[in-house]
């Protein structure tokens, strides 16, 4: 495999948009509108003001609208939607009304300038508390005439109970308007869940996931003593097939799902058992619609290519007994045009340093206050390809690695299934198939970066650790599908001069060659068009 390494010369530029203190640009919602405008939505921290503003295609105000959902009653934004096919597009707005006792979650329609132009329509009235809190979950259909809108109420503890969890669903068409809503009841199991998402099909399917604990205690276990658990909904709302996906001698540690037009793709890593450090090899299996049951499932060992490539090892045999390390978690999960899978995994660790401080008693002996802190890193993005015979194709690896300490704990999971963290830490990577291509976007470490390209081979695996993300770099890193031939630009190289570090996972792409791209520094945030 040849590896092409672009220079700095090369690297793309970015068309700035005009400081403006009276913009709030962090962009929660980009939408493409008629004559090449471009509308970004950007929420206030409490929710109750949204600013709506539209842009010509060289970054220019055209026009600005501060909304406030709290005129005639307190309301709060969630989230902005938008059909793919009308491009109509809609606020869910959330209010408490005190005499029922409910949270009200409601649709109101704006257009292309950013002006209300219908009434609230009423979705879910859901009886909880005035502090109750709610999570969306949304997504469409893979031909888009579907959305799906999934309300959770999150418990104060991270360990959900599924006794009397409830998912409250809508299916909206593509004209927006609701062909059904329930309140759908999960199993009543006597057992604790990490998180439950789900994904929509062409007809309205549903596929709910959760990880589940096989004693009832608690999800948090990272070997064989939890499953994987799939629900299949039909389009209104009731269970078609329970699944548990287990095997006697292996046990998946992260997957991704990618609905196609008659299943459920699902691709994930495995583990042997008596391995359960390292991983052996991928899954890709496929949950049909009808029935909800398994129809096709293959799992693909790595072979001695992909060990040395991912290790850098030459001994083939001492590869295979150890595998690769299971802190690789799936980012990305797609299938090309020629019907090959199309994996990207970042290396994500979570450690505890415990610290003892404070010592009571004689001479420090006796009790001690323990404190601790979470050290998270971002590591090696590796990228592979798994054809339909079963073989893997091409590997690539990127190596590098980013600290944080912190005191808050991080599900890996939300880490990377939601926008978690994205407006806060530089560190999510944005992934995309353009034609042929895969892009991926990511931010490191300078050194990490001319290690790479540098033709000593023992230059290449010194890996810096970064841990002030204002020493960011922005790098695009292109993958040829078919032959996994690498591209890597020292991209966004002028953000970096401007003292500005770019948020990856925000960026928001608007057509095949324009990237709407967000970056602040201590003083101001502001967005930027890029032109591939």
């Amino acid at each position: 495999m040849i590896s092409i390494f672009v220079s700095v010369l090369n690297a793309q530029t970015i068309r700035w948009a005009d400081e403006n203190p009276n913009l709030l640009l962090k962009p929660n919602e980009v939408f493409v509108r008629n004559e090449n405008k471009i509308q970004i939505l950007s929420k206030h921290q409490n929710g109750e003001q949204c600013f709506v503003s539209t842009w010509d295609d060289s970054l220019r105000v055209l026009d600005f609208n501060n909304l406030r959902f709290n005129k005639e009653k307190p309301m709060r934004m969630l989230h902005a939607i938008e059909h793919p096919i009308t491009n109509q597009t809609f606020f869910l707005l959330t209010h408490f009304e005190n005499e029922s006792k409910s949270h009200q979650f409601y649709l109101l329609e704006f257009d292309d300038k950013g002006k209300i132009v219908g009434d609230l329509n009423l979705i879910f009235s859901i009886q909880a508390e005035k502090k109750a809190s709610f999570t969306l979950n949304m997504s469409y259909s893979p031909n888009k005439s579907n959305i799906a809108l999934v309300i959770h109420k999150v418990e104060n503890s991270n360990r959900t109970s599924l006794e009397d969890f409830h998912s409250y669903i809508a299916l909206l068409d593509s004209n927006m308007k609701i062909k059904f809503k329930k309140k759908y009841t999960m199993p009543n199991l006597a057992s604790k869940v990490e998180y439950v998402y789900h994904w929509l099909s062409d007809n309205g399917t549903m596929l709910y996931y959760y990880k589940l604990d096989k004693k009832g205690t608690f999800a948090f276990s990272s070997g064989p003593e939890f499953i994987n658990k799939f629900l299949i909904v039909n389009n209104q709302g009731q269970t078609i097939n329970e699944l548990a996906i287990e095997e006697p001698e292996t046990f998946f540690t992260d997957f991704k799902v990618y609905p196609s037009e008659n299943n459920f793709l699902i691709g994930g890593f495995y583990s042997n058992e008596d391995k359960r450090s390292s991983l052996q090899g991928i899954s890709i299996f496929e949950i049909g619609l009808q029935e909800g049951k398994i129809v096709n499932s293959r799992s693909i060992s790595f072979n001695s290519n992909f060990y040395q490539r991912v290790t850098g090892s030459q001994n083939a045999s001492k590869n295979e007994l150890k595998g690769i390390s299971n802190t690789y978690k799936i980012v990305d999960f797609k299938i090309s045009a020629e019907g090959n899978a199309i994996f990207v995994a970042e290396k994500f660790d979570r450690q505890i340093e415990y610290i003892n401080q404070n010592p009571i008693g004689f001479y420090g002996f006796g009790m001690r206050d323990i404190d601790y802190t979470y050290v998270y890193s971002w590591g090696d993005i590796l990228t592979f390809s798994v054809s339909l015979q079963n073989e893997i194709l091409w590997t690539n690896l990127y190596r590098k690695k980013q600290i944080l300490e912190s005191q808050n704990w991080i599900s890996s999971y939300d880490f990377y299934n939601r926008n978690y963290l994205a407006d806060i830490l530089p560190v999510s990577i944005y992934t995309k198939l353009v034609g042929n291509e895969l892009n991926v976007i990511f931010n490191d470490a300078k050194n990490n970066y001319e290690n790479q390209m540098s033709e000593d081979s023992t230059s290449k695996f010194k890996v810096m650790a970064l841990r002030d993300f204002r020493d960011s770099r922005t790098y695009l890193y292109n993958i040829n599908l078919s032959n996994g031939d690498e591209v890597i630009e020292a991209f966004f190289e002028d953000a970096y001069k401007l003292g500005y570090v770019i948020f990856p996972k925000l960026s928001k792409r608007i057509d095949a060659n324009q990237l709407i791209i967000y970056g602040k520094n201590a003083k101001s945030e502001r967005i930027g068009l890029i032109q591939f």
